[in-house]
């Protein structure tokens, strides 16, 4: 009894203390069974705290989108050409329309220029380390290599991918369709077609009361005239003969053999100039040579002497292409080049036709873009600002009508000359080079008195059998 007496006691006195302290819950007693009724405080009612209002988290700052990285620029499409005609007529021309390409299309062009000496050297180079340039420039004599050296793609797949595929075919075959198929392949686009000449000092010729000839008999008859009044009339390039093969062979004995009736090789390109017109059409030459109706010196001649002699008014004549106005106005020329009507020999009035080709390689990896490229140089602006620029017979007819083009002195004979029967183009020959460097060293022979035009035939022709049988 004494033991519940004290904890009744006790409890009491802890519930004095914590009411005592402010704010602090009461804690109600243990009912214990009891005898005596307890007397019973009530504890006061203590609210329930109020919770405190939520806080909003507070918000993140928006994070920074990652920073894109800025897209890698393509690399722009080069495409190499290689070309030597900015080497004789400088740089204004080729440096515009090489820019204006780039303007247009976003591919760059690196152009290499070389000598025409130099052309084939490079070329032969290149193809053994399958380097050849993206673009060059060719002429026949070269096509039989160049195709056995691969060195040419086929463009007929690549035509489809311009702009125009229409325009650029007619463009291209305007003159002689299919003039620049070789093998059954589409690997030529000529840049212009026109016939070698005979090319004159107008101003000359009038002031002397000279003839233009029209035949072979008559251009020897003039030089007659012209060693009677000493005049120098015409000199040859019959110097160098890895040099001079090209002149001799193609734009004097072909070009008088064709008059003659007659062939320099048939349609496989083997030789078929030992013929009664062959030995005529070289002993034509050598009898000019012989009774000194040419400049003293053209056995020994170089191409650049010759040109120069003539743009420099020290002969009156030179059978050349019709770059020859070009050619002597860039020398500073102040006489007026111009071009006879053709020459006519015993059955035809043929001409020797000179292609200059475009070719794309076929190793470049951007053979369309490279196409591209001679696409835009053969289009109808393009080649009109180039015949006008250099008086040069393009390919693409677009000149053909325009009265400056008809009364040029050059370039109005050349539709007449194109369409003259007989004509024949330079034809493909394998090895070119060294059979024109044979047939000129050859030639020189008959010159200095060492074989007679026969025996040099015969000679030539078992020498080019060989050759192109490498």
């Amino acid at each position: 009894m004494k033991t519940i007496f004290k904890l009744h006691v006790l409890l009491i006195v802890i519930a004095l203390l914590l009411s005592a302290c402010g704010g602090a819950a009461t804690v109600a007693p243990t009912q214990i069974p009891a005898t005596e009724a307890p007397v019973v405080t009530e504890a006061p009612v203590i609210e329930a705290p109020t919770e405190p209002p939520a806080v909003e988290a507070p918000t993140e700052p928006p994070k920074p989108e990652a920073t894109k990285e800025p897209p890698v620029a393509e690399e722009p499409i080069t495409i190499s050409w290689f070309e030597h005609l900015s080497t004789e007529w400088g740089n204004e021309w080729f440096d515009k329309a090489t820019a204006d390409f780039e303007a247009k299309t976003g591919i760059h062009v690196e152009r290499i220029s070389a000598p025409w000496n130099d052309l084939w050297p490079k070329m032969t180079t290149w193809m053994q380390s399958d380097e050849m340039p993206d673009v060059y420039g060719t002429w026949a004599g070269w096509t039989a290599s160049l195709d056995r050296n691969n060195a040419m793609a086929d463009l007929k797949p690549l035509i489809p991918t311009l702009a125009d595929p229409a325009e650029f075919e007619a463009n291209q075959g305007a003159m002689w369709p299919g003039i620049g198929e070789f093998n059954n392949k589409l690997v030529m686009v000529p840049w212009w077609l026109q016939p070698y000449g005979l090319f004159y000092n107008k101003e000359a010729f009038a002031e002397k009361g000279y003839k233009v000839p029209s035949t072979w008999d008559e251009l020897r008859t003039l030089l007659e005239q012209m060693k009677a009044d000493g005049v120098n009339g015409m000199e040859m390039t019959w110097g160098v003969p890895a040099e001079s093969g090209i002149h001799f062979t193609y734009l004097q004995w072909m070009w008088r053999l064709l008059g003659a009736g007659g062939a320099l090789t048939d349609s496989a390109g083997n030789p078929a100039f030992n013929t009664p017109e062959g030995k005529l059409a070289m002993q034509y030459w050598a009898d000019l040579f012989n009774d000194g109706l040419l400049m003293p010196g053209s056995e020994a001649a170089t191409v650049q002497q010759n040109r120069g002699d003539f743009c420099a008014g020290k002969t009156l004549m030179i059978i050349d292409g019709p770059w020859m106005g070009a050619t002597c106005e860039t020398m500073g020329s102040e006489f007026t080049v111009e071009m006879a009507p053709g020459l006519c020999g015993e059955k035809t009035c043929g001409n020797v036709v000179y292609p200059w080709y475009f070719v794309v390689a076929e190793n470049s990896k951007n053979k369309e873009a490279a196409l591209k490229f001679i696409d835009y140089l053969t289009s109808d602006p393009i080649a009109s600002d180039f015949s006008k620029t250099f008086s040069i017979s393009m390919a693409n007819p677009i000149r053909y009508e325009d009265e400056d083009y008809k009364n040029n002195p050059i370039t109005g004979k050349i539709q007449a000359l194109l369409a003259v029967e007989g004509n024949a183009p330079l034809p493909p020959t394998m090895n070119a080079e060294e059979v024109q460097a044979m047939v000129g060293t050859e030639w020189q022979k008959v010159l200095f008195g060492q074989q007679t035009v026969e025996e040099a035939i015969a000679s030539i022709e078992k020498q080019w059998n060989e050759i192109t049988a490498k």
